[in-house]
Order: structure tokens, then C-alpha cells, then sequence
């Protein structure tokens, strides 16, 4: 495995858990080889498991040994397109409407990051022991790659967590800017095809996990009184069912703040994007909406008075 650049590589060792790190060397590394960064982070992790390297040639698809008979990969290559399409979960959520009351647009971040870490809790409101086997069970189903796409099954999910763990560990303690560039581009890597480590079984995990989290934040939103007009995995447009900018600006910010407090969302960032005095949905290509500056203003109005009162000094100080 060979770094976008021995300069690169060095600032990133940091991330396993030493000080430091980021400043021009953190933007050396996100611009243009931060996957590298981190399939030399899980190579060093896999190793110290004593579990299967498997590195593949991103010039035929590693198909987890289904070979043919033949021996030839690329003669499976339709059969694990087909097998990816058939067990991507869809994760978009549509009601089409005119919706006369504020609406807004929220976006969603880190979906991938708190979806790893929700796992365990994930596991357990289905029932099941653990989240490595929860993201096993996700990712199996037969066919072609097998459970987890290959020999390390659940314990490669458990060495990604450790390694993720790490990577916030040292992007909030140390302030690591390498570290917080992995964290945002951790989709990004799991999912290209072309990483020398890419592992068709942990993708789908994750796209799993994505899905059962983006299906518990939405029912949650709904069960605090949000009407859902619109979702995906990058952003969230709701009815606040508020005819004022002040009272949708005031209940958005209920919602966010609950939704924090609840610690399967806890990694999630939702931030809003847009407001909308009346907003028309058919789909997400066909739609109309009354935009409101006014509500976004008040939205900032009051995010400055909540840094002012957690700045100010208690009583007797």
C-alpha cells in the first residue's frame, strides 16, 4: 500500500492515536489521497488482528472467490452487479402535497460515521447479540462475496469500528485535522471500488446500517410531531405544521436539540438548509416553495442568543 505521499503518510500515523497533526499536511492528505491514508491505517489494524489482507487489483472486481470455472473473474461481473442492486436498500422517503404551513429543508451529515457507531444499538432493537454480527448478518444473504465479502466476516466490521473509534478519538481530542478529513470522506473510501482494500461486503454493512438509522431518525421525527415531506440520506425536508417563522424557527430547534440528546443520534449533524412559507412536493425533480429569508434569520437569532447565554458568567462568578 503506497500513500498518495510519504508526507502524507507520516502526518497520518498520527491518527492511531498520537498528538497533534493536521494544519497544511491535513490538506495535503484530504486533497488527493486520503483513501490511501486509509487503507494504510486498516491494513496496520487487519495485520495486528492476525486477519486476512486482502489486497485486490482495482482492475478486475474482487468477487470474494466466486470465481467461474474457467477462473476468470471478470466472467462474474454481471452477477455481482445484479446481486449489489438487488440488496442496495433504497433509503428515500416521499409524500407528495401542497403543505401550506413552514417548511425546511435540513441536511444531514455523518450519516456513515454514526451509523458505525450506532451498530450495537441498532443490534439491539432488532433483537440481535451484537452490532458486528448485526452488520454480518447485512451484508450476507449468499450469492456472490458471501457474508461481509470475504474470510474476515464480522471481525473485519469490528476492526473498522476500532479503527473509526480511533479516528474520532484523535479528531476531538487532538483536533487532527487528517483524522476529522477520514471521518468525512469515510463513505467515500468504503465504497470505491478502486481502494486496494475495498471489501463489497463492509460497503453493504454500511449501506444497511444507513438505512435502519435513516428509518429510526425519520420515525423519531414523526413521533416528536414532525410531517416528513421529503427524505434521503443527505437531507430531510419537514412540515413543522407553525404558521410563523418564530414558532417554526423555535420547534425546528426543539426537534434538533431532542434529537441530540438521544444517543443513537448522537453523531449525526442536522443543520437547516432552506425555509419555505408553503412549500408544493411531487417528487424530486417536480417541486415549488415560497422561500422565507425571515425564518432563516430568526433561525441565526437564535443561535446567537444560545451562545451568549452558554458564554455568560453564572450568578456569584
Amino acid at each position: 500500500l503506497d500513500p498518495a505521499g510519504a508526507g502524507a503518510a507520516a502526518a497520518a500515523a498520527s491518527t492511531t492515536g498520537g498528538p497533534g497533526g493536521g494544519g497544511a499536511a491535513g490538506g495535503e492528505a484530504a486533497g488527493g489521497g486520503i483513501g490511501s491514508v486509509a487503507d494504510l491505517l486498516m491494513a496496520r489494524r487487519l495485520r495486528e488482528a492476525g486477519l486476512t489482507l486482502q489486497v485486490v487489483d482495482p482492475a478486475l472486481p474482487d468477487l470474494g472467490g466466486s470465481e467461474t470455472a474457467e477462473g476468470d473473474p471478470r466472467e462474474d461481473t454481471g452477477a455481482a452487479e445484479a446481486v449489489s442492486a438487488a440488496t442496495r436498500p433504497r433509503s428515500e422517503l416521499s409524500y407528495p402535497g401542497v403543505y401550506r404551513s413552514v417548511c425546511v429543508t435540513l441536511r444531514l451529515h455523518h450519516l456513515a460515521v454514526a451509523a458505525v457507531e450506532a451498530a450495537d444499538l441498532l443490534a439491539e432493537l432488532e433483537g440481535v447479540a451484537s452490532g458486528a454480527a448485526a452488520a454480518a448478518a447485512a451484508a450476507g444473504g449468499g450469492g456472490v462475496g458471501g457474508a461481509m465479502g470475504g474470510s474476515n466476516g464480522a471481525a473485519g466490521f469490528k476492526v473498522l469500528r476500532a479503527l473509526q473509534a480511533a479516528w474520532i478519538r484523535d479528531a476531538t481530542v487532538n483536533r487532527n485535522l487528517i483524522a476529522d478529513s477520514l471521518l468525512q470522506n469515510l463513505y467515500r473510501w468504503l465504497s470505491n471500488p478502486s481502494s486496494p482494500l475495498h471489501d463489497p461486503g463492509l460497503h453493504r454493512a454500511l449501506l444497511q446500517l444507513q438505512h435502519k438509522l435513516f428509518l429510526q431518525l425519520c420515525s423519531e421525527m414523526r413521533r416528536l410531531g414532525a410531517v416528513i415531506v421529503a427524505a434521503n440520506t443527505n437531507s430531510i425536508t419537514l412540515c413543522t405544521g407553525k404558521r410563523g417563522v418564530r414558532a417554526a424557527a423555535g420547534y425546528t430547534r426543539f426537534l434538533l436539540e431532542t434529537l441530540r440528546s438521544r444517543e443513537l443520534f448522537r453523531w449525526l449533524e442536522l443543520a437547516p438548509a432552506s425555509w419555505y412559507l408553503a412549500y408544493m412536493y411531487r417528487d424530486p425533480y417536480n417541486w415549488a416553495g415560497l422561500e422565507s429569508t425571515a425564518a432563516g434569520a430568526e433561525w441565526r437569532n437564535m443561535d446567537e442568543v444560545a451562545a451568549g447565554s452558554r458564554g455568560a458568567p453564572l450568578d456569584g462568578e
